[in-house]
């Protein structure tokens, strides 16, 4: 991973819709009170570091799918 791929990676957590973390299987569809989305929101470091195991793999595959490809981005400079 270099530089521009690690901050693509917190541009691309920052954009995320709850729709979609819920899609993925990372937040569970309407839990009560939301703390999750809540917490995703205020305190994104806290939430990824509490996330089980199961959901953190959802996550990064979610946020890997977004990556744009190292290709384009060469061809971009």
């Amino acid at each position: 991973m270099d530089a521009r791929r690690f901050r693509n990676m917190f541009a691309i957590l920052h954009n995320l819709d709850l729709w979609v973390l819920e899609e993925a299987g990372v937040i569970t569809p309407g839990a009560n009170g939301g703390s999750d989305w809540t917490r995703f929101n205020r305190d994104l470091t806290t939430f990824v570091l509490k996330l089980p195991d199961d959901r953190l793999e959802k996550l990064f595959a979610l946020v890997e799918s977004r990556q744009p490809n190292p290709q384009s981005i060469e061809r971009a400079l």
